[in-house]
């Protein structure tokens, strides 16, 4: 993030919001527990001592590509989804600052369409739109077996079996849906659907919206923590009632037909850690569940 000020700088210091404490000093050219190469992640604050002046800008030379989609606006068929767009954007905004990351497109409410996560095989063009990013993220209304768009242009709803993903980019799906990933139904539904892709994160039962849960769990990926760290840390956070009683989920692919390995269960994004490459029709899938509960 620094890398602008080329030698600008001399020592950057990070806050710690949660703690209200400042966090140990990077110094420029330092190694070990003050090294310049440790992340620095949007969003945060940080005092950047210069040498002299310098500008800090905003890098577009990146090498993975991310999307979003929200739907709020149901038009009456379904019950409005107040901040769908507060949450898809803080998550789109949050992952673009990333410098290993860049945004494709995000679209809302009549613009998120059906055929954007629809495979050709079934009348789609999921491979110029969502299957041609790395990451893919939703929010809106689902179901067991499915998701939930605002406009009939294509179909007001994507069905688990016109699903394909991975076959052209696509690793990773996140559906800010409720009932989604229903734990009864998920592996017999969506296993179909992994062509390629790593894993899909969502909900087991009910899940919730919220206007900060998608750059939280952003700024969580960018530091450092897997996917499913990321997505249950940010539901635990913003799901209400946070009481345990509703459940976030994750389906990801295994490689080798063993469940006690974690596999793709242990990805993180590109950049910010390690992920396994799982076949594109995979053995088996690793599924678990997290109770949205806030701990002090």
């Amino acid at each position: 993030m620094l890398l602008p000020l080329g030698g600008a700088w001399a020592t950057a210091i990070g806050y710690d919001a949660e703690t209200q404490e400042y966090e140990v000093s990077m110094i420029r050219g330092a190694t070990g527990r003050h090294s310049d190469q440790r992340l620095m992640f949007p969003g945060k604050a940080y005092w950047v001592y210069m040498t002299e002046e310098g500008d800090l800008i905003h890098s577009y030379y990146r090498t993975y590509s991310f999307c979003a989609e929200w739907v709020g606006d149901y038009h009456g068929m379904q019950d409005a989804i107040p901040c769908a767009d507060e949450e898809a954007e803080g998550f789109y905004n949050t992952l673009d600052w990333s410098s290993s990351w860049t945004g494709q497109f995000i679209n809302g409410n009549d613009t998120a369409m059906e055929r954007h996560w629809k495979d050709p095989a079934f009348g789609g063009v999921d491979s110029d739109y969502i299957d041609n990013t790395h990451l893919a993220f939703f929010t809106g209304h689902g179901w067991e077996g499915g998701f939930v768009f605002g406009t009939a242009a294509d179909d007001y709803e994507l069905n688990y079996s016109e699903a394909r993903w991975g076959n052209t980019k696509t690793d990773w799906i996140v559906l800010a849906s409720c009932n989604v990933l229903n734990e009864s139904t998920c592996k017999e539904y969506w296993g179909p659907a992994f062509e390629g892709l790593h894993s899909i994160c969502g909900f087991d039962t009910i899940g919730g919206a919220h206007p900060d849960m998608g750059w939280y769990f952003a700024q969580k990926l960018m530091r450092g923590k897997t996917i499913w760290q990321a997505w249950s840390a940010a539901t635990d956070q913003y799901v209400f009632p946070n009481d345990g009683s509703l459940n976030s989920a994750i389906l990801a692919a295994d490689i080798d037909g063993d469940l006690s390995t974690p596999d793709c269960l242990d990805d993180h994004i590109y950049g910010y850690g390690s992920s396994i490459n799982p076949p594109g029709d995979p053995p088996n899938f690793q599924y678990k569940i997290d109770p949205c509960e806030w701990e002090a």
